[in-house]
């Protein structure tokens, strides 16, 4: 029986049940979507209600930060001072065509040690800087050994190690042997299989090395016997930590600078680094004279009106202070040891014997009664 012959029957009846199951059929999809956009909805309302959280706590923290924040380009206008020549200092010192040629000079130095040899050679050919050929070329070979050295590549540095061996034997510098230690390290790494390099190379390089190094000799050696069995569990796995060659790196350097009779550190490094420091309090102190009236008080003089600590790393040298004057000495007024041994400034020599009647005075901390040009002048 087909459709045609059930429509002729019953017309009515199937055309009712048809519409009916349709109806059923999209109530149940609109219920359906009905219920999926309300679950939409939700979480849409959800996600909305997190994002203005979210701003209203950005808006919150920028309002805290907004207020000081604007503040900077007004504090700085009110406190920096963009011309500090003429108020501290002479500002004509670095006009004089020596102290330029030694500041031209200086830049250069400083260019060619931080390994920028490129931009020193411009500016000397720009600036027209006259520097000595054999000081070119030194440079130039200890920011190849630099280099190199960053590169975990020790071979030129050891090169250079051994042919200034008599000098670095001078200063009783341990670079040699520093590298001579890394090489080493570095073949305990590979195992067992490199047993016999060790040991032919601490013979061709560690022989003639002084008898200071002879207990680190033993112990760099003492780790081939557990070479077989594992270093890792040995007394010398220290070994297979990451190699310093930082150290090697911070100790050529500073043994080149001294045989070139250089300063380890870049003379401008030391000059903005000491500058930073004590410009305020020289700001400080300006600002109080110049209330006083009596502002251009330190250009009248060789030292400063006060003593700026500047921290041990910008301490280079021994210094003296006078127990009686309490002034620290210079080269007008250095320390002069008497013959008691006691060590007064030249000035509180001149006083004491002033005050005393004839050549002769008293030491300030002892009974002893001497002659004034018994004293000697002390170098530092």
């Amino acid at each position: 029986m087909n459709i045609e012959s059930l429509t002729k029957k019953h017309p009515v009846s199937i055309i009712t049940r048809t519409s009916r199951n349709r109806f059923l059929a999209q109530t149940e999809d609109e219920g359906r979507a009905q219920k999926l956009h309300k679950l939409q909805s939700e979480m849409i309302r959800n996600v909305c209600d997190t994002i203005q959280k979210s701003c209203a706590q950005i808006t919150n923290s920028h309002r805290e930060l907004h207020v000081p924040v604007s503040k900077i380009g007004k504090s700085i206008d009110k406190n920096f001072n963009s011309d500090l020549t003429l108020k501290i200092g002479d500002p004509n010192h670095l006009q004089k065509p020596e102290n330029k040629r030694l500041l031209d000079q200086a830049i250069v130095q400083h260019f060619l040690r931080e390994g920028m040899a490129n931009v020193a050679d411009i500016l000397a050919k720009e600036g027209n800087i006259q520097l000595d050929r054999i000081d070119w070329e030194k440079f130039h070979e200890i920011d190849a050994i630099l280099n190199s050295i960053r590169r975990k590549d020790v071979a030129l540095a050891l090169k250079w190690a051994i042919r200034n061996r008599d000098s670095l034997k001078e200063l009783n510098s341990p670079l040699e042997f520093k590298i001579h230690k890394i090489n080493i390290i570095e073949l305990y790494k590979q195992g067992i299989d490199r047993q016999h390099d060790i040991i032919q190379y601490a013979r061709d390089n560690l022989q003639h090395l002084d008898s200071v190094y002879d207990l680190e000799v033993q112990h760099l050696m003492g780790g081939i016997i557990y070479l077989k069995t594992g270093i890792e569990n040995s007394p010398y796995k220290s070994f297979l930590d990451a190699t310093n060659y930082t150290e090697i790196e911070e100790l050529f350097f500073s043994n080149a600078c001294t045989l070139l009779d250089l300063s380890t550190r870049s003379p401008i490094s030391v000059v903005v680094d000491s500058g930073s420091i004590a410009l305020p309090p020289l700001l400080d102190i300006n600002n109080t004279l110049t209330k006083q009236g009596v502002q251009n008080v330190w250009q009248l003089q060789d030292e400063l009106p006060i003593e700026i600590p500047l921290g041990r790393n910008l301490q280079f040298h021994s210094t003296f202070s006078c127990p009686i004057l309490k002034q620290q000495s210079t080269e007008g007024n250095p320390p002069m040891r008497l013959v008691c041994g006691h060590v007064i400034s030249r000035d509180a020599l001149h006083k004491l014997s002033s005050s005393s009647t004839g050549n002769k005075l008293k030491c300030p901390y002892c009974p002893l009664e001497q002659v004034v040009s018994d004293a000697t002048q002390i170098h530092f």
